[in-house]
């Protein structure tokens, strides 16, 4: 299994080398995939295994590649961190949105104006009431002059009031605003780490430490191993879409030192398009299997295709 990863990394190399699309490359050269049984239409031989997923993870910022953490022919997990772009100018940036947030909800929590404010109020409408009830017993005690103005610190204090709350408000909502920010800088962190979007085997490094990379440019080529795709071609006069559609497969593979082994699948796509020879492209999802830790399946190895028709 060792030799044959090996050699699936060096055809990746060689197809990338000469410009070819990785991924459509293996379906290019219809004699290749498969050769269907003439006395027996399900089956078809020599088909071709092909990768459902082949990519090149690329860096969603510019920068200095300060790590690479993983190799060629490593497995690696969904949501591994598979290279680091110099980050410490974003990671800055987090730190003070971090600080901001803090200071804003310390700011959204502090009610000693809306308290003093009301305290105020309190008094200045005991005051006025202390001034119109001197007067009831005795006329003219308060000025009326002076009773207008205890009314309007009545008035200016409730107003504080309402003031000193409109701005805890403002304060809330400067909350948001500040965690609003706070996410966007752990945005900017989290774009500098190229990270592994599923299951993977590693095939290349693209790029080495120390380089510097733009938004698009790909850093590491991987390829998803657990599910692979059998490719073949079915003779159109013999089976038509609706026999193959959806249809069960049995798929034999042969290994090294004449081992065997099986796997089972489903036909998921069957091309709308008859080619030369009244040929039509099939292909069936089948899942992978380890053993002694290396994959049993690899793009590039041919299998044999049992299609289970419609009886």
């Amino acid at each position: 299994m060792r030799t044959m990863r090996t050699t699936w990394a060096a055809v990746a190399v060689a197809l990338a080398t000469l410009g070819l699309p990785l991924a459509g490359a293996w379906g290019a050269e219809p004699a290749v995939v498969g050769e269907q049984d003439k006395s027996d239409p399900s089956k078809i031989h020599d088909c071709l295994i092909t990768p459902i997923q082949l990519i090149d993870v690329p860096a969603q910022e510019q920068g200095v590649l300060l790590k690479i953490t993983v190799r060629e022919n490593q497995q690696v997990k969904k949501g591994d961190l598979l290279a680091q772009i110099d980050d410490r100018q974003a990671m800055a940036a987090k730190s003070v949105a971090d600080s901001k947030l803090l200071a804003a909800e310390k700011e959204a929590g502090n009610r000693i104006s809306v308290d003093y404010a009301k305290a105020k109020n309190l008094v200045a409408q005991a005051t006025y009431d202390k001034g119109e009830e001197s007067n009831r017993r005795e006329p003219n005690t308060t000025p009326a002059i002076e009773l207008l103005k205890l009314k309007l610190e009545v008035v200016a204090s409730k107003l504080e009031t309402d003031h000193a709350e409109y701005q805890l408000q403002i304060a809330a909502t400067n909350v948001d605003v500040r965690k609003a920010e706070l996410v966007a800088a752990e945005i900017d962190v989290e774009r500098r780490k190229v990270i592994a979007p599923f299951d993977a085997e590693v095939v290349k490094r693209l790029k080495e430490e120390g380089e510097w990379v733009k938004p698009g440019d790909g850093v590491i080529q991987i390829v998803r191993m657990d599910r692979l795709r059998i490719e073949a071609y079915v003779d159109g006069s013999q089976l038509a879409p609706v026999d193959v559609t959806n249809r069960p497969v049995s798929v034999k593979v042969k290994l090294a030192r004449d081992q065997e082994a099986a796997f089972e699948g489903v036909i998921t796509h069957v091309s709308p398009l008859v080619e030369a020879g009244f040929r039509r492209l099939v292909w069936a999802d089948i899942v992978n299997r380890q053993r002694d830790g290396d994959w049993i399946l690899g793009p590039g190895m041919k299998a044999e295709m049992t299609i289970q028709l419609k009886r």
